[in-house]
């Protein structure tokens, strides 16, 4: 393999490690909160005036546009999932069999037909991802997931980007909806876990991070 196509790859695990899964996974931990204290106030007192909830949610809208704004860039100056689509897009020659496969441990079982047995579904697990008998991942499934995410997440940036950071002559015709930003999240979680996949071989079963303590402790104290 080539000095490109191996440094490629090495930008793109590292943008991975350092940027995007920790920015997706933070969009979608801040989600679980909102929705969490969503239900508590409504469960506790479903009939209180609703000023304290709307500006929670305001606030929540802004923060999701611009992280989802973030993550959905594709310009030669930014790290973000969109960007390593379209990078992958550009160059699928590093996404090859040879290499996907390679990720597998394969040589690591100590017993040969556990091995064999490991190199065939590693082969079979890149079928699925790239073809049948496919050499390299495709530039065309890459297209179309790009232009899945850019679909799902344009209502958002364009929010985002003429409301939240500027005062734009040109606003939105309407602003967009919870369900909306629910979406774009969720092809965020999506693209991540089918690119990890494609890059890394790794499996990601969920996004959002299970919170370990007990966070909704401070809101069962009274406050004053």
């Amino acid at each position: 393999m080539s000095a490109f196509l191996d440094g490629t790859y090495e930008k793109w695990v590292r943008w991975l490690d350092e940027h995007i899964v920790g920015e997706i996974t933070q969009l979608h931990h801040v989600r679980a909160l909102w929705q969490g204290f969503m239900q508590m106030v409504q469960q506790a007192a479903p009939d209180a005036p609703a000023v304290f909830a709307e500006a929670i949610t305001h606030n929540y809208l802004h923060a999701q546009a611009i992280a989802v704004r973030r993550e959905a860039e594709i310009d030669e100056d930014v790290v973000s999932v969109a960007r390593l689509v379209d990078e992958i897009r550009r160059h699928p020659e590093v996404i090859t069999r040879e290499r996907w496969v390679g990720l597998w441990p394969i040589e690591q079982t100590g017993d040969p037909i556990r091995s064999e047995l490991t190199r065939m579904v590693a082969n079979r697990s890149f079928d699925k991802i790239a073809g049948p008998g496919a050499d390299r991942f495709s530039a065309e499934a890459a297209e179309a997931d790009l232009t899945a995410l850019c679909d799902a997440t344009d209502s958002i940036v364009k929010y985002a980007e003429r409301v939240v950071a500027h005062s734009d002559r040109r606003p939105p015709r309407s602003s967009p909806t919870l369900a909306d930003l629910d979406n774009a999240l969720d092809v965020l979680g999506a693209t991540l876990q089918r690119y990890e996949l494609v890059v890394r071989a790794s499996d990601r079963p969920f996004i959002a991070p299970v919170i370990q303590d007990d966070w909704r402790a401070p809101f069962r104290q009274p406050l004053a």
